[in-house]
């Protein structure tokens, strides 16, 4: 049975990045669903279409903003095949040693899969997101794309930077390679 969509907010966090949230329940039940970025068209339109009333339930959000992932490199070079991403359910399947993420974890990935930086990136790499308790979302990112870097920045002595990471993963590869570390 769908779920109504019962308020859309936006938020900015510490790094100033602004996202768009949906509050969506049924019978006293509800939940926090992330839509997208502020800026993201799509979810600006969508908002528009919610306050005008021509979509009220969770059903449309799957419709309206969900988009397949075409065309990613898979584990072993086969290509990862098209699908949607529900990208608050694979944050809750993510675990690391302890369990569930932690929500300044949770925050620091969505980050970095609606705003892929070079900024997000250094704070969401490292962060571990496999079922088995182990995998890091840079693993998972190498397993989806073997091309992928496996070697990060350098420092000097004094811990200067003097080398920056090669290339940053996008929007489409991160969430392959977080649906592919939860499952």
């Amino acid at each position: 049975m769908p779920k109504k969509i019962r308020k859309i907010w936006d938020f900015t966090n510490e790094a100033g990045h602004c996202f768009v949230f949906a509050e969506i329940g049924a019978k006293g039940k509800s939940y926090t669903s992330t839509l997208g970025m502020c800026d993201d068209p799509e979810v600006r339109t969508f908002v528009r279409l919610w306050r005008e009333g021509f979509v009220k339930t969770d059903q449309d959000i799957d419709s309206y903003l969900r988009k397949p992932i075409e065309g990613l490199p898979g584990p072993e070079g086969e290509q990862a095949a098209p699908r949607p991403i529900d990208i608050e359910r694979e944050l809750e399947l993510a675990r690391n040693v302890f369990g569930k993420l932690r929500p300044e974890y949770k925050r620091a990935l969505r980050a970095v899969l609606y705003h892929p930086t070079e900024e997000t990136w250094e704070e969401a790499h490292s962060i571990i997101v496999g079922a088995d308790g182990w995998m890091t979302l840079w693993q998972a990112v190498i397993a989806v794309d073997p091309t992928f870097p496996k070697v990060g920045p350098r420092t000097d002595a004094r811990g200067r930077v003097v080398e920056r990471w090669r290339r940053i993963p996008s929007q489409n590869l991160l969430m392959a390679a977080l649906q592919y570390a939860t499952h």
